[in-house]
């Protein structure tokens, strides 16, 4: 699979209700190695943290602001807080906002680097109507704690945003930086993912009057998360293909997003393909995201 540098998020709304609303582009990841001193002594027991819990969130925004990379806009500070990540290493986790409307869409990791006086600060996309911004989970139990991010499935929609239909990407911090081992949680994934696809499918099968169209996204949705398990955790490269150009080939733009989001993870010639169609979509801001794919996979194979 291809790794790319960046990666967009679109806004799209349900088309009964509205056309598409705003584009926005977000860095999956970001990372900064800065050499900052901090104004607190960085804490290195748990004791230590307690310590630290009135600090003022201003004092922490300053700090976080002025390591953050350099990609990243003006960051705002919302809750925060001190947690064991990596062996013998505390890391300072804020949920973040640098879109000027409150969202606290992201999250920023902030630890010691590995040199003195240096701190590594990496910035992730977080969804915040589908996870409380970034849920710190110790999933294996060994006083380490793991980051879970959510990904609203076709992005933020205002109040028809469906929070329960997300993909929950899991991190470990190694080397200060936190890393992508979702892979390793299978259980967490049976778990918390798949149940969500099994009740809106039931919904859908069931009496409950939902539009014809708008069914039609839910199931692609469902759709969408079942594939993404198949790719991302149980390393099926291919999975979702084929509905990803069924999704392409409608007159949906949400159903062609979605194929976006698919066919931007795949190494196929055909995928690469629907890719080039999609960038002459009579969606403008479809083309655009699908276009702005395009040279992101050029880019990452010169």
């Amino acid at each position: 699979m291809t790794e790319l540098p960046y990666r967009h998020r679109w806004l799209i709304s349900l088309p009964a209700l509205a056309p598409i609303l705003a584009v926005q582009l977000l860095c999956a990841q970001q990372t900064e190695t800065s050499q900052a001193v901090p104004p607190f002594r960085w804490p290195k027991t748990i004791t230590e943290v307690e310590q630290l819990e009135g600090m003022s969130a201003s004092v922490i925004g300053q700090f976080v602001d002025a390591v953050r990379p350099p990609a990243s806009a003006h960051i705002e500070v919302g809750a925060f807080r001190f947690v064991p990540m990596e062996h013998d290493t505390i890391c300072l986790v804020v949920d973040a906002d640098n879109s000027q409307r409150t969202s606290f869409s992201g999250v920023a990791v902030v630890c010691p680097g590995t040199t003195p006086g240096a701190v590594q600060c990496t910035v992730l996309y977080s969804d915040a109507s589908a996870i409380p911004t970034g849920e710190l989970v110790d999933l294996d139990g060994d006083g380490q704690y793991e980051l879970v991010t959510g990904d609203t499935v076709g992005g933020y929609q205002g109040a028809q945003t469906l929070s329960y239909l997300a993909w929950y990407t899991v991190y470990r911090v190694t080397g200060g930086i936190p890393r992508d081992v979702s892979a390793r949680y299978r259980k967490f994934y049976v778990a918390k993912l798949l149940p969500q696809t099994y009740l809106v499918s039931h919904l859908l099968d069931s009496a409950c009057a939902v539009p014809a169209e708008e069914a039609a996204i839910l199931r692609a949705k469902v759709q969408f998360l079942r594939d993404s398990f198949d790719r991302r955790i149980l390393g099926n490269p291919t999975a979702g293909l084929g509905h990803a150009i069924d999704w392409a080939g409608s007159s949906s733009a949400n159903l062609e997003t979605l194929a976006i989001d698919v066919l931007k993870e795949i190494d196929a010639p055909s995928a690469l393909a629907e890719l080039k169609k999609l960038a002459n979509s009579p969606h403008r801001a479809v083309a655009g995201y699908a276009a702005a794919v395009l040279e992101a996979k050029n880019a990452a194979h010169r």
